[in-house]
Formats: structure tokens, C-alpha cells, sequence
């Protein structure tokens, strides 16, 4: 009678320990925040979370955030959404990265769409994954640091626009379109590794002074891409391009060499890699 006991025993708690897990990931549709709000653990977005001008979203190390994979416009992108209006912290660690990806087995580019950011307060992104979007941090009026984060696999790597936004320290590869792109806004872009994008930096258009030093970028099919309607002069320093060929990093430059109406890009490269670019 005791073993007997003793075998119901493990199995109900078993059973409970197996339903626990079942129900661990916390899961929204198209949640509105309105207060300070923690995540922490597994979260599933199906569909958008929005959060308001006078919220703050934190976000734990080692968060998982999936998007499930929504399409009901039929445009071929993932309608996943994270809308910060208020402020938006997510700090991880080396040892535990905060993670945005698709929900799916085996996921794509463009599975969900975006964090997308406009006149917010504060945003800052550490130690962040993230992949599998259409645009990742599509940002507007609004002030963010991005530092040692990996952001992957994503059609674009970021779009900014009108904002001012730091980006230091990132490793930005395997992204099908644009690795950073940004117009008309204040950014530093500083100590990035940015590899194997279809453009590496796409300067669409731009009227706000910035800066882009101490990066390695290498093997994109062009290096630094001008818009079509750039026509601006562009001066860099100090990047590191895969080798120190003059000759050779020009044909990585997309400028008026290519298209006679756009500015020119004048480089002063490194003569070797960057020793600190990407993740720290």
C-alpha cells in the first residue's frame, strides 16, 4: 500500500511539473500597456502589443519574446508587432541575452514585422538577439541607445528615421536587405561589426550631421549604399573594410561613381581591423 502511495504520489506531482511547463509562456494578442510593466521568462505575441506614451516595458535577461507568424493583409511579412510609444528597456547580459525571434520551427526573414518606436522617451537595447523580422527597430522622434546586441537574419537590420540613436558595438550580419539604414537623423554608428548584409550602411537621405567611425564592415555586397536621392558628399574615417586596397573598398562603395546623380563617398580607412568592433 505504501509503494502504491508513493507511485501516485510522484505522479501527480509529475503530471503538475509537466502542466506547469505546458503553461509557463505568457501569451498576448494585441495587448495595450498602460502602466510600468515587467517581462521576464517566455513571452508570445500573436499579433501587436502597444505600449502608451505614459508606460515603461523592462525587460528582463534571458526574456524569450516569439512572434507568432500572422498575415492577414497578405503583404508576405509577418504582422508581429512590439509598438513603443513610452519607453522601452531592454537590458540583457552576455550570459543571458533577451531574445526577439519568430515563433516558428524553422523561421524566415520577415515572420514578424517590427519594434516600432515613435516619440519615445528613452529606448535601450543591450545585449538583445534579434531575428527573423522585416525591420527590426524601426524607430521615429525618438532617442535610443543600441549596444552588443547580434541582429540577424532580419530583412532590414534597422530603419530610422528622424531620430537621434546611438549604435555601438553591434554584430549585424546575414540581413537580406539594408544591415543599418537610416535618414535624416543624428546617428553614431561606432565599433560595429557589420558582415554579409545586402548593403552594410544605406544612407537614404540625410540632413542631420552624424557619425560613422570604427567599424568593420566586410563581405556585403556593397559596403556603404547611397540612396537614390542622396546627393550630399559623405567623409568617413577610421572603418575598416575587409582590406586596406583603396583601390578595392571603392568597388564596395555605392556613390556617384555607380549613379552620377548622388554625392560622393570619401573614406580614410583603417589600415587594419578595428580590434574592439562588435559585442563586448
Amino acid at each position: 500500500m505504501m509503494r502504491w502511495f508513493i507511485f501516485v504520489f510522484m505522479f501527480i506531482a509529475l503530471s503538475a511539473c509537466a502542466q506547469s511547463r505546458k503553461i509557463s509562456r505568457q501569451s498576448y494578442s494585441d495587448l495595450v500597456i498602460a502602466e510600468d510593466t515587467l517581462w521576464s521568462g517566455s513571452i508570445l505575441i500573436d499579433g501587436q502589443v502597444e505600449v502608451l506614451h505614459n508606460a515603461k516595458l523592462t525587460i528582463a535577461p534571458g526574456t524569450d519574446i516569439a512572434f507568432s507568424y500572422r498575415d492577414e493583409n497578405r503583404d508576405g511579412l509577418g504582422d508581429g508587432t512590439l509598438i513603443v510609444k513610452g519607453e522601452l528597456v531592454a537590458v540583457g547580459s552576455k550570459q543571458q541575452p533577451i531574445r526577439f525571434r519568430s515563433a516558428k520551427e524553422n523561421p524566415q526573414p520577415g515572420d514578424w514585422l517590427e519594434i516600432a518606436v515613435d516619440f519615445s522617451k528613452e529606448v535601450h537595447l543591450r545585449y538583445c538577439e534579434i531575428r527573423d523580422s522585416a525591420y527590426t527597430l524601426h524607430a521615429h522622434f525618438t532617442n535610443g541607445l543600441v549596444e552588443d546586441c547580434h541582429i540577424h537574419h532580419n530583412i532590414d537590420g534597422c530603419r530610422i528615421g528622424q531620430a537621434t540613436m546611438v549604435l555601438q558595438h553591434n554584430l549585424v550580419e546575414h540581413n537580406t536587405g539594408k544591415g543599418i539604414n537610416f535618414r535624416n537623423s543624428r546617428v553614431k554608428v561606432l565599433n560595429n561589426l557589420i558582415r554579409n548584409n545586402t548593403a552594410g550602411i544605406f544612407l537614404f537621405e540625410n540632413d542631420q550631421p552624424f557619425e560613422i567611425s570604427a567599424n568593420n564592415i566586410l563581405d556585403n555586397q556593397y559596403q556603404l549604399r547611397l540612396g537614390d536621392f542622396y546627393v550630399a558628399d559623405v567623409d568617413l574615417h577610421g572603418n575598416w573594410w575587409g582590406t586596406a586596397d583603396e583601390v578595392a573598398i571603392r568597388k564596395g562603395i555605392y556613390d556617384r561613381q555607380v549613379d552620377p546623380e548622388i554625392g560622393v563617398v570619401t573614406i580614410d580607412p583603417s589600415p587594419t581591423p578595428v580590434n574592439n568592433a562588435g559585442p563586448r
